[in-house]
């Protein structure tokens, strides 16, 4: 009799884990597959609210750079990001690293952006997550 219910409880173990397993794989495959036009419109955002930031407030006050930082927004999503203006820099994410050369991942997705505004010349050089690591940490975190 024990034995009958031992293995009825190990049967209903196995199969939550495996449903929690592939509800995982489900949430990670939805994210990549949707981190390609997220990135885009992330970027897009990004560089329009740029323009206005520009057009209304002087580059380098402080009411310039708190909207800034408000435009750019998580910075979880960004593997790099650097934004200068006439060739100097005036925001850099993370501070220590640079864009590698060798950037081949599929999980990363890279974007330059030039533009002029009020004789300004404005790039953004950025990598993006395709898949968020907030997103994999919180669909294990479920998991288990």
């Amino acid at each position: 009799m024990k034995k009958k219910h031992l293995l009825i409880y190990s049967i209903i173990i196995c199969v939550v884990y495996i449903t929690a397993i592939i509800i995982f794989a489900a949430n990670i495959a939805t994210e990549k597959n949707k981190g390609k036009l997220r990135t885009q419109v992330r970027i897009d955002r990004l560089s329009g609210n740029l323009k206005r930031n520009i057009e209304k407030n002087p580059v380098g006050s402080n009411q310039f750079y708190n909207k800034l930082n408000e435009d750019i927004g998580e910075l979880s999503d960004f593997k790099y990001i650097n934004i200068s203006v006439n060739g100097n820099t005036i925001y850099i994410y993370p501070s220590s690293t640079y864009p590698t050369e060798n950037s081949n991942s599929n999980l990363v997705q890279s974007y330059n952006k030039a533009f002029n505004i009020n004789n300004n010349s404005i790039t953004i050089e950025s990598e993006l997550f395709l898949l968020r690591p907030s997103t994999i940490y919180k669909s294990l975190r479920t998991l288990f």
